[in-house]
């Protein structure tokens, strides 16, 4: 046989044979120290979750919670005067919101590249030093031009920091953990209101000689400094090199994923195979679709405060309806949550009942005279239930994907749908007055109903899948896959031919059929 060949089937047992270079990079590691690290007990397996979150999630909470805190600062750019000092009109803010998104789409692609090629610590120690250095350049602004070409840059380097993000997540948590965990961390971006609010609400109060706003980014701009120097510290880059953890507690956190995903951690080359197979792949589009669809109703998180002083709520006031709005949403995100460790494969599900509420909010804003602004400033804020359903596609999108090559271009496919809408989205918003009857007419028929049916079509054909895998797998008490396969590697001139789990080879979703979908 060729030691070059990828994959090789046989009539009943897939088996593999694959050069060293294909593999997980995790397997060298597992072949030392595996054999004498004995399985956890529950409880021990209990107290290495709640490390995990500790030392993962809190990081990743801190840096999605910075990275949307400079993200929506425009949004408060006209309470804090940025409008008026840099000549902004409303028409333009909706460019510069659009210009954002532009350099977002185009960073996706070397972005994912990169991250791929040097691994997530270095990327993510990277793109936040330059966009802290970004975020302290805006003070500089002072006309339309300057804060477009900022805004474009800063799009550029936080294009790929969310990817990053959810795959240095899936390298830790199994897919039923990330499930549950994915809505509990993005509370750092829906509540992001809580804190922006009310240091805007201080900020206004300032009295001293430096403009509001510019006093706000260097607050933001201070804080992203500190979250760089603990990013070059303490990113847990893979389960492998996170020195965090022990030996043993490595070796767990490895076992415990494959077990669950019979698939790969990590595997820094790219494989063109895996590049065709996901551009072939339905699920790739159906999730993109999504992404899009969702997105056209994310310019409200940008457009908000304009819209509450249109409704007569004074600058200061606004902000702390922002505050309230943000901790509905965070609620509703620990709500959903909940609902979600307790009944099974109900993903799709739950995201589509949140979409309902703001279908309901959409409709009020849109339907109730003018007059009636308590009701129309609550279809505002109802609206954002929304968010549990796009958090929940996202993560969907790379935990029903193996191979580390197809999840880096289904979530970059994600991404660019995502980057795409939000450049149409703010568009909607320059014309149609206080009211806005298309942009909000866009946002209930295509992102909330449209996604919804995406989202209800992917758990079919996913569930489809499973029905048709499941038929011929055994699992064991705890629910993992028996796997039945064969799979060999072929090691240097002295080792040979050797046998190791089906999961270190880095296969598909598609070509591992072990590998069942999370719904």
């Amino acid at each position: 046989m060729d030691s070059k060949s990828e994959e090789i089937s046989t009539q009943e047992n897939e088996i593999l044979i694959t050069s060293k270079k294909k593999l997980d990079v995790v397997l060298q590691f597992m072949e030392e120290n595996e054999p004498n690290c004995p399985e956890f007990t529950p409880e021990q397996d209990k107290k290495l979750f709640w490390k995990l979150c500790r030392r993962v999630i809190v990081m990743m909470c801190a840096i999605n919670l910075l990275l949307f805190m400079d993200k929506n600062a425009i949004g408060y750019s006209k309470l804090l005067g940025m409008w008026q000092d840099t000549h902004i009109t409303s028409a333009q803010y909706s460019n510069i919101n659009s210009i954002y998104y532009a350099g977002y789409l185009i960073g996706q692609i070397p972005g994912h590249l990169l991250f791929q090629r040097f691994g997530i610590k270095y990327y993510m120690t990277g793109a936040v030093f330059l966009w802290t250095v970004l975020m302290f350049v805006q003070l500089a602004a002072k006309s339309y031009g300057d804060v477009a070409a900022i805004r474009f840059f800063l799009g550029l380097t936080e294009s790929s920091v969310t990817p990053a993000i959810e795959h240095t997540m899936s390298m830790f948590f199994t897919p039923d953990e990330q499930a549950y965990i994915n809505p509990i961390f993005w509370i750092s971006t829906v509540g992001v209101g809580i804190p922006t609010g009310f240091l805007s609400y201080g900020v206004l109060h300032y009295k001293g000689s430096l403009h509001p706003w510019k006093l706000y980014w260097i607050i933001n701009g201070a804080l992203t400094a500190v979250l760089v120097v603990w990013i070059f510290l303490d990113y847990p880059s893979n389960p492998i090199s996170y020195k965090a953890f022990t030996i043993e507690e490595r070796v767990q956190i490895i076992r415990r994923i494959k077990q669950k995903s019979r698939s790969s951690v990590e595997d820094r080359t790219f494989k063109k195979s895996q590049l065709f197979e996901a551009l072939k792949d339905p699920l790739s589009y159906l999730f993109a679709f999504f992404a899009f669809f969702s997105m056209l109703a994310n310019n409200m998180n940008f457009q908000q405060q304009i819209i509450y002083t249109s409704l007569g709520v004074s600058r200061l006031n606004t902000n702390l309806v922002t505050v309230a709005q943000a901790g509905y949403s965070t609620v509703v995100f620990c709500i959903g949550t909940f609902f979600m460790t307790k009944w099974k494969d109900s993903l799709a599900y739950l995201s589509v009942i949140y979409n309902i509420p703001a279908i309901v909010g959409g409709i009020l804003a849109v339907s109730l005279p003018w007059s009636n602004k308590v009701g129309i400033l609550a279809g505002c804020i109802i609206v954002h239930s929304d968010g549990f359903g796009y958090i929940c596609g996202l993560c969907w999108s790379q935990s029903s994907a193996a191979g580390y090559t197809k999840k880096l271009v289904r979530t970059t496919m994600f991404m660019i749908a995502y980057g795409v809408a939000n450049i149409v989205a703010p568009q909607l918003w320059v014309t149609g007055g206080n009211r806005y009857y298309h942009a909000w007419i866009v946002q209930i028929v295509l992102a909330w109903v449209g996604s919804s049916a995406i989202l209800l079509t992917i758990r079919y054909i996913l569930a489809k899948r499973n029905k048709e895998r499941k038929e011929h797998l055994v699992f064991d008490e705890k629910g993992n896959v028996v796997s039945s396969a064969v799979a060999y590697i072929d090691g240097d001139d002295e080792e040979g031919k050797r046998k190791v789990d089906i999961s270190m080879l880095d296969l598909t979703d598609l070509q591992n059929k072990e590998f069942i979908y999370p719904l």
